[in-house]
C-alpha cells in the first residue's frame, strides 16, 4: 500500500459540507478515485 498527503483548497462552506457529508475521508476519497473515469481499475 502506498500513502499519499493530498493538498486540496476548498471554501471554507465547500469544506464544512464535505466534512459533514463524510466525504474526506480517505475510504471516501478512495472510493471517488476508484469511480473516476480514468481509473484503469474502474467497473462498468
Amino acid at each position: 500500500m502506498t500513502t499519499l498527503e493530498l493538498k486540496v483548497n476548498l471554501s471554507d462552506r465547500l469544506a464544512r459540507e464535505a466534512q459533514a457529508a463524510g466525504l474526506l475521508t480517505p475510504r471516501a476519497l478512495a472510493d471517488l478515485f476508484k469511480e473516476s473515469p480514468q481509473c484503469p481499475r474502474r467497473t462498468p
